[in-house]
């Protein structure tokens, strides 16, 4: 599941993706976020991945999360989203995560490093060891 998104005057794909509110578990904020970003509902969200995001003016502790995908209708939607505006919502299979990653069309190298995650099935054992991924300038 991914978003287009238009972000500063940049267009790209990534999975729905957010912080969380105060008193929020993690797996909260993972459901509510992908509700809020692409109107799906999820359920039984459990953590793949742990990516520690290096950028010039900030690091983020990132969660990978996988799950059951309990209600999607595959369309184009748009609507704005905090500082970000979404325009379409996307069930992706390997071939177009495959051209997201090999046309640039994703915003930073954490997103291409979560779609490499999904495109070369390592999800498939989890492992919540820390990533380090380093944002070229």
């Amino acid at each position: 599941l991914m978003i287009k998104e238009e972000q500063n005057g940049i267009v790209s794909w990534d999975i729905p993706a957010g912080g969380l509110e105060v008193g929020e578990s993690v797996e909260e904020a993972v459901v509510r976020e992908v509700l809020e970003e692409s109107k799906a509902i999820i359920k039984k969200p459990h953590l793949i991945r742990v990516f520690c995001f290096v950028q010039p003016q900030q690091t983020t502790i990132n969660f990978l999360y996988k799950a059951d995908l309990k209600k999607f209708e595959d369309k184009t939607i748009q609507y704005k989203a905090f500082d970000e505006v979404i325009e379409e919502v996307k069930l992706f299979n390997d071939l177009e995560i495959q051209e997201v990653i090999e046309q640039k069309k994703y915003e930073h190298a954490l997103a291409k490093a979560r779609l490499e995650v999904f495109l070369e099935r390592s999800f498939l054992v989890a492992d919540t060891r820390p990533v380090t991924i380093i944002q070229d300038n």
